[in-house]
């Protein structure tokens, strides 16, 4: 983004033939990016985590359940998985 600027105001600056309007916008196109991008690494990266009382303590950045649902296999009664899909028609 830096060098898209860097070229765009080298243009501006030498007097390329292309259009000022559109260098213009270039510059703050990728402006608006390093914005972007600038709030995407501090949220990711920087944010230290908020502490939620009452949770388990999220281990490598997963937890065990989502959204109410679990990952977990069901067990019936006599210990056998369930088989994923339909069950079959008696």
């Amino acid at each position: 983004f830096h060098v898209t600027i860097g070229h765009a105001g080298y243009s501006l600056y030498t007097g390329c033939p292309f259009p000022c309007w559109m260098q213009w916008a270039l510059i703050g196109y990728a402006v608006t990016f390093i914005f972007l991008f600038a709030n995407f690494y501090y949220h990711a990266y920087r944010r230290k985590p908020s502490s939620q009382k009452g949770c388990k303590p999220v281990a490598n950045g997963t937890s065990a359940v989502t959204n109410g649902h679990s990952n977990m296999e069901l067990v019936e009664e006599n210990g056998k998985r369930q088989k994923k899909g339909r069950a079959k028609r008696e």
